[in-house]
């Protein structure tokens, strides 16, 4: 849905909140008029209970439209959100081959550069990639893995493993 047809929907929404309003006003008038003498009252007050009964049905289901319309108007936010900050990133493909949403250097604005889940920025969410292992970061929103330089070294990473030797004259048994 497109951020004209949500605000139109509110609009619709506000309109229906005030016409629900004022028909229980009326029908409580009415009710208080048939209240009177000479008109058939059980019939007229059975009547009006009844319309009364319908009105608080509406204004039930307004209550409801009016939540749906806050969480409209939230998910509105969140698109508008999404797309001022949409613009500042670039699709990349890193050395090791994975795609991913980097901030372009020249939309920066004091932040550092970065980079987002190529998948989940395809869902409006911008969510950074964290460095969880060597030329591996992690998304924090989808646990998906990325593989591409940490900025330490490139290549592969080789650590000494402590092991006992079996061979004479290393001091070991």
């Amino acid at each position: 849905m497109d951020l004209e047809a949500i605000t139109a929907l509110i609009g619709v929404g506000k309109n229906a909140a005030g016409m629900t309003k004022t028909a229980t006003e009326v029908a409580q008038s009415l009710r208080a008029l048939l209240a009177k003498p000479n008109p058939d009252t059980e019939a007229s007050n059975r009547l009006v209970s009844e319309l009364l009964e319908r009105l608080l049905a509406l204004q039930s289901e307004q209550l409801s439209m009016q939540s749906a319309m806050l969480e409209l108007r939230e998910e509105q936010r969140r698109i508008e959100r999404f797309q001022a900050n949409a613009n500042r990133y670039t699709l990349k493909r890193t050395e090791q081959g994975s795609l991913v949403r980097e901030l372009k250097a020249s939309d920066a604005d004091g932040d550092p550069i970065h980079c987002v889940c190529a998948e989940c920025y395809e869902k409006q969410v911008i969510s950074f990639l964290q460095l969880v292992g060597h030329n591996t970061f992690e998304c924090g929103e989808c646990d998906g893995i990325v593989y591409m330089s940490d900025g330490r070294d490139s290549g592969i990473m080789i650590a000494p493993v402590n092991r006992s030797s079996r061979f004479p004259g290393d001091g070991t048994v």
